[in-house]
Parts: C-alpha cells; sequence; structure tokens
C-alpha cells in the first residue's frame, strides 16, 4: 500500500515484521513457513507493476536479510528473543546491522535502476531503510504481549492510571513538540531525557511503544527540515544521517527499560523467596502470621467468621526414620499441593515448621469451616506419596478456632485456641478434626 507503481516502497515494514514473527516464533520458520514468505512477497511486487526480473531480484534481497537475521537469533538465549536482558537491545542492534548490510550487498542495485545513481548510494539507501524499519518494528513484535494479555494490560494500566502515573508521558509529548516548535541540528536529542524517564517509569513494553511513536513522530517533522536537492548525492546521505541518527536514539531508553524491568523481576524474586517456604513454597511463618493479621482486621467488619486451622502431619518422625528424608519431604510437598489445590482464592496457607501447616480462611461459617476441614483430611488421607512402588500414605491431625464478626482478639490468640485443638485431636487418636468451642 505504500508503493507507488513502479517505484520503491515509501515505508517497507515487511522484512522485520516477519523476522519478528519467526524470532517470536520459532515454528512458524519451516520449510512451508519460507515458502509461504517467498509467495507474499512475489505476489506484493507484481501487484504493484514489478516486472518478474525486478521481482526476483528485490525478493532474494529482503528475504536473504531475514535469513541472515533469524539465523543470528538462534545462536541467543530465548531471554535475548523477548528483550529480557540488559545487552539484549545491543543484540537487536547488531542483528539489525547485519540483516540490513546484508539485504544491502543483493539490493543495491536500487541505486540505478530507481534512483539514477550508483550502486554505493543503492547501497545506503538500501542499508540506513532497513535498519531503521528493523530498530523501529522489531522492538514492538518481540515485546508485545499476545491478544489476551495485552487486552488484561491495557485495562489494567487504565485502572492504575493516576495524574503523577501520567507526568512522564505529558512530558515526552511537550518535549517531541518543541523538538517539532524549534528545529535546528538539536532538536533530535530533545525527547531523549523524557524517554529514560518513561523507561524507568512503565515496563518494557509500554516503552518500546512511546519509543516507536516519538520516531516517527521526528522523522515525519524532521526530514523536510534537509534541503531538497534532486538527484544530489548529499541530500540522499543527509536524509540517509537524520533517519539514523533518529532511530538509534531509541537505544538508550528501551536498554534502561530492560535493566529497570530486570531489577523489578530480580527484586519480585527476593521478595518471593523472603515470603515463601523453599520447599513447599507454602508462606512461612512471619508472612503468613502478617497477612493473617491484616485479613482478621478487614474480617470484623463482615458478617460472617473467620476460620483458623493447624494442621500437623502424623508420626512425621516415623516416616523420616522408615522412608529417608527425601521421602519426608515428598510428603511435605504432597500434602502442601492437596492444601494448596482444595483452598478459596481469598484463603491463606503456610507452613509453620517443620510438618506444621496453617490455613486462615476468611468469610465463613462455622460449619463451613469444619467441612473444609475434615475434606482436607480425607484427602490426606487418601492420597498416595510418592505414586509408585514403595509408596506410601500419611495422615493428618487438624485442629481449628473460629473468630466471630464481634470478637476483639488478636491473630496470636486465635492461632492459639486452634494449637489446643491441635492438640485435643492429636490426643484422640490422631488423624482427626477438632474445633474449638465458640
Amino acid at each position: 500500500m505504500s508503493r507507488p507503481t513502479g517505484l520503491l516502497a515509501v515505508f517497507w515494514p515487511a522484512n522485520a515484521i516477519l523476522l519478528g514473527l519467526f524470532v517470536r516464533a520459532p515454528s512458524l520458520a519451516t520449510w512451508p513457513g519460507w515458502a509461504a514468505a517467498l509467495v507474499g512477497y512475489v505476489l506484493a511486487d507484481l501487484s504493484t507493476g514489478g516486472e518478474v526480473l525486478t521481482t526476483s531480484w528485490l525478493t532474494a534481497a529482503n528475504l536473504f536479510g531475514v535469513i541472515v537475521g533469524f539465523r543470528i537469533y538462534c545462536l541467543l538465549g530465548s531471554e535475548h528473543r523477548r528483550i529480557g536482558d540488559p545487552r539484549s537491545v545491543l543484540y537487536l542492534l547488531v542483528i539489525s546491522t547485519a540483516s540490513a548490510a546484508s539485504g544491502a550487498v543483493i539490493g543495491a542495485n536500487v541505486g540505478p535502476v530507481f534512483m539514477d545513481q550508483s550502486r554505493w548510494i543503492g547501497a545506503v539507501v538500501w542499508f540506513t531503510t532497513e535498519l531503521t524499519h528493523c530498530m523501529l518494528i522489531l522492538p514492538l513484535m518481540l515485546t508485545l504481549p499476545g491478544p489476551g494479555r495485552l487486552a488484561t494490560a491495557i485495562q489494567s494500566s487504565f485502572s492504575r492510571a493516576s495524574v503523577k502515573k501520567l507526568v512522564p508521558v505529558a512530558v515526552l509529548g511537550l518535549s517531541v513538540l518543541a523538538a517539532a516548535g524549534l528545529g535546528g541540528p538539536g532538536a533530535i536529542a530533545f525527547p531523549v531525557p523524557a524517554l529514560l524517564w518513561c523507561s524507568l517509569s512503565y515496563g518494557i513494553s509500554a516503552t518500546v511503544v512511546l519509543t516507536l511513536a516519538t520516531t516517527l513522530f521526528q522523522l515525519l517533522f524532521m526530514i523536510p527540515e534537509v534541503p531538497y536537492a534532486p538527484g544530489s548525492q548529499s541530500h540522499t546521505l543527509s536524509m540517509m544521517s537524520l533517519r539514523l541518527g533518529t532511530v538509534l536514539l531509541a537505544v538508550s531508553p528501551l536498554t534502561a527499560a530492560t535493566v529497570n524491568s530486570l531489577r523489578r523481576d530480580t527484586l519480585r524474586q527476593l521478595q518471593h523467596a523472603a515470603n515463601h517456604d523453599s520447599l513447599t513454597g507454602a508462606l512461612v511463618h512471619g508472612s503468613f502470621v502478617e497477612k493473617a493479621e491484616a485479613l482478621l482486621s478487614g474480617e470484623k467488619r463482615r458478617s460472617r467468621g473467620l476460620a483458623v486451622m493447624m494442621l500437623d502431619i502424623d508420626h512425621f518422625k516415623s516416616i523420616n526414620d522408615q522412608y529417608g528424608h527425601a521421602a519426608g519431604d515428598e510428603a511435605l510437598v504432597t500434602v502442601t499441593e492437596l492444601i494448596r489445590q482444595n483452598l478459596r482464592q481469598g484463603d491463606l496457607f503456610g507452613r509453620l515448621g517443620g510438618e506444621e501447616f496453617g490455613v486462615v480462611m476468611p468469610d465463613v461459617g462455622r460449619d463451613q469451616a469444619q467441612l473444609a476441614a475434615e475434606r482436607l483430611r480425607c484427602l490426606i488421607r487418601d492420597a498416595e506419596v510418592g505414586g509408585r512402588k514403595g509408596g506410601f500414605r500419611v495422615t493428618v491431625s487438624i485442629g481449628g478456632a473460629m473468630e466471630g464478626p464481634e470478637c476483639s482478639g488478636s491473630f496470636e490468640e486465635l492461632l492459639a485456641r486452634a494449637d489446643v485443638s491441635l492438640y485435643q485431636a492429636k490426643h484422640a487418636g490422631r488423624n482427626q478434626t477438632v474445633f474449638a468451642a465458640d
């Protein structure tokens, strides 16, 4: 659609899109996939008045650049294919350069054929335009979420949007307008500080979109400032220099965004490790108590009560002595998974220590809580640990306590009452469920 009949396309994103598709979904890069791309290129060119020989030559140049870029990407790890590492943007720049240069080797004849200039100028035009398209489109192709996740992300962003969150975008818009209004050779760098601010405020996908929009806007307003001289090599080289300079400014905010994203992921992992047991994935004692106290504070405003349960694996020392500590760990994991799978979304679950676990169920009545506890006990009793020859079964004792909507006791007091009930369940013969009286 951007190609006038008999001329080169004004904007040709096909190569970058194809490379992005194959890098993001390597299963598409099969012989049928490449053949389909070849047919698409040929039909696109012939439909705009291309001759068979010219079409074959342009298609070969396009596909050769894509092949080179794809083969280099295949040498990198998956984190670089989704721009998940600070070095990923530099790899993106290197691969885009190699892809554009490879296509320019074959496509250099666009100079004498389409522009009435030398092959050298043709190679420069091909290289710079392809590098521009790759640096604009590839980051978007590699980082944009799928349709379902994209809709969720947009909805979540709007629901959490605030004036403070929108300040970096507003400053970016003002800097772009200032660049367009003032002009001059330095205007190309005006939006860089605002883009860096955006990269530190938003995720990688949002930074990619903002950088793409800023770059396109700059190109739209600054290219007309290059003095036009038909057939002049200096004009061609000046315009190519402007395009490259504008696009290469995107490297800094994209790199900053990946560093910031990696930092956030690392902090999230550290926080998860600090709050969750490494073996079972359940909340550790301190985090469990903290979240339970907050839940209890909010629960006192509801119409129903809150249940606290303590679960203890019966004869756990004997399991370790008879089957080994690895089997004991497997028993802990099995019990954990059964409990986690049979709790509601708002329930809390933590490992209080050793073979002892805690469960908090908000907004439940006494009968509902007792049924839930009994169901957990039966599920654990009927499950086999290991599921292979030599497997074994375990049982749990459960003690529970209820906190009504009008009670004012602390969570520690409630937990102590559940602990007393647990002792009673064990004293009654284990594999029992006992709830404290109100």
